[in-house]
């Protein structure tokens, strides 16, 4: 996988438009700020958005609202994986592939997890 180069330059000016795109955006994806802004070259930088965090109460609020929002996504793939684990039945192979399945789903799950605890600490504990 390529490795994505940071922007720089002036980061964008708040704009209220932009503001809502981002928090959609986080809300949308299990994904981290630090990469949506990497692929998103028309937002400002990880840093920014922080600086905006701490300075504009709106944006703020939004932003915890959309980490909320994306803190249940998080928890409801959990789930999903859980229950969705495809058990090989037949084969010559099947304890192999079926230590491998469940191997992957069980890394998946910790690895969302870890995530939502470090998301919301006080609501998701490990």
């Amino acid at each position: 996988m390529a490795q994505l180069k940071p922007k720089r330059g002036r980061p964008p000016k708040y704009a209220r438009a932009l503001v809502e795109e981002i928090c959609g955006t986080i809300m949308q994806s299990n994904k981290g700020t630090k990469r949506l802004c990497i692929e998103n070259p028309h937002w400002p930088c990880q840093d920014t958005l922080f600086t905006w965090i701490k300075n504009d109460c709106e944006f703020s609020e939004q932003y915890k609202a959309a980490k909320m929002i994306q803190f249940y996504d998080l928890s409801d793939e959990i789930m999903d994986i859980a229950q969705n684990i495809e058990l090989v039945t037949e084969g010559r192979d099947k304890h192999k592939k079926n230590r491998a399945v469940l191997r992957r789903a069980k890394l998946q799950i910790s690895a969302r997890m870890w995530v939502a605890s470090k998301l919301f600490a006080r609501i998701y504990r490990i």
